[in-house]
């Protein structure tokens, strides 16, 4: 079971980075340009990152203060940082311990 990062924030700005130079290395030939890469609807883009980012950070600040969780405290945290947005669901429906 190995860890995916492809879900995470910083691996859709390292892409858009990556094919960014890709395109600008092609737009001398004519195939794609930058403008055309770049052109992303960030009217539906925009609100699953601000919720991702909301949703791990109350997840991390609730993991640390909780004093027991379901399973190793350690293993919760890296759940919540490396499963993008289904990290953090994971720990408030299955991590939390109810008192």
């Amino acid at each position: 079971m190995g860890i995916n990062f492809s879900s995470t924030p910083f691996y859709y700005l390292l892409t858009i980075y990556y094919l960014a130079a890709k395109a600008k290395k092609k737009s001398a030939k004519g195939e794609i340009t930058l403008e055309e890469l770049l052109h992303v609807n960030w009217s539906l883009i925009a609100p699953i990152l601000i919720l991702q980012f909301i949703l791990t950070i109350t997840a991390l600040i609730s993991c640390i203060k909780q004093g027991d969780t379901n399973g190793p405290k350690w293993l919760w945290i890296l759940l919540i940082l490396f499963i993008s947005l289904f990290g953090p669901i994971l720990y408030f429906v299955v991590g939390r311990k109810n008192n």
